[in-house]
């Protein structure tokens, strides 16, 4: 009986995971169309960008990932977005794409687990909405990069995999914010491109901490 009840998660697991490689091989969303985006500016007001991608907005049963145009998942993203902006509107102008994400984020499951699901649709996804920002919307600016539990393990993807072979974004990056995320030591010997941020400059760097957006630490994510 016991060895029945180990199976189950792993097949369960398993599903999530084939697919996630499937929706991933459909193809990510036109981010040229701008009912894709959560938050779009019309306008720069300001002289640095939010990248923000909201948390697992939506924990289904009906399927193991949520496209980007599911209705559960935009109405949870909205919420989410409505509760965390004040907190960073007042740093920047605030750039939030819709993406797929793995319904099944919040389940209890290994570190190597979430960051494996995200690398497939969500982390498309992601990858083609920050390009398609670079591209159209920076305008060369310094960014922030922001996000929270599932987003933030996706920018953990993002800053590993994409900033890594693009070395004048780091430049400009001012700073990633990883809202309950675990961000091991592992982690950044791995990435040696990347480290923890330290009062009063937090410029290029990473903070991580747990507790929600309600327990900002102190690392100052203006240039000094």
């Amino acid at each position: 009986m016991r060895r029945r009840e180990r199976c189950v998660p792993i097949i369960a697991l398993l599903a999530l995971f084939m697919f996630s490689g499937r929706l991933a091989a459909q193809g990510a969303p036109d981010y040229s169309d701008p009912a894709r985006w959560l938050a779009l500016p019309s306008y720069t007001s300001m002289d640095t960008d939010i990248f923000y991608l909201y948390p697992t907005a939506c924990g289904t049963k009906e399927h193991t990932v949520c496209g980007a145009d599911d209705p559960c998942m935009r109405e949870g993203a909205q919420a989410h977005f409505e509760r965390q902006l004040p907190l960073f509107e007042s740093l920047g102008d605030v750039y939030a794409p819709y993406y797929s994400q793995a319904a099944g984020y919040e389940n209890p499951a290994s570190t190597i687990d979430r960051r494996f699901l995200v690398s497939g649709a969500p982390g498309r996804d992601v990858f083609a909405a920050f390009e398609y920002y670079l591209k159209n919307y920076n305008l060369d600016r310094p960014f922030i990069l922001v996000g929270a539990s599932q987003g933030a393990e996706i920018l953990l993807h993002l800053l590993s995999e994409y900033m890594v072979k693009h070395p004048p974004l780091l430049r400009k990056m001012r700073v990633a914010y990883l809202i309950d995320c675990a961000v091991s030591d592992e982690f950044l010997r791995s990435n040696p491109h990347l480290r923890f941020a330290r009062p009063p400059d937090g410029d290029g760097y990473v903070v991580s901490w747990s507790g929600g957006v309600s327990c900002v630490p102190e690392v100052s994510l203006q240039r000094q």
